[in-house]
């Protein structure tokens, strides 16, 4: 099994390109989630991530690896956030 295979949440193909969905999952699992697939993607890919709340600890750490996010149109109960890190 891959190392990424192990991290929390629920990794797909969506619409808008490779997506992982970390709705019902409490802190601090939302993070090592998103920090372990930016840690295990040597390519630095832009993904979308689906979260239950703003994860205002991330940030951050986001920055501190050279990565920025965007808001999202989401559904009500969901903060959708797209991660990318630029050129």
């Amino acid at each position: 099994m891959a190392e990424d295979e192990m991290l929390p949440g629920r990794w797909s193909e969506g619409a808008d390109g490779p997506e992982l969905d970390l709705r019902g999952l409490e802190p601090p699992e939302p993070m090592v989630g998103i920090l372990g697939r930016i840690e295990a993607d040597p390519h630095h890919a832009p993904f979308t991530v689906r979260l239950a709340r703003d994860p205002i600890h991330l940030f951050a750490e986001l920055i501190e690896r050279g990565w920025a996010w965007q808001y999202l149109p989401a559904e009500a109960d969901e903060v959708r956030l797209r991660l990318e890190r630029p050129a």
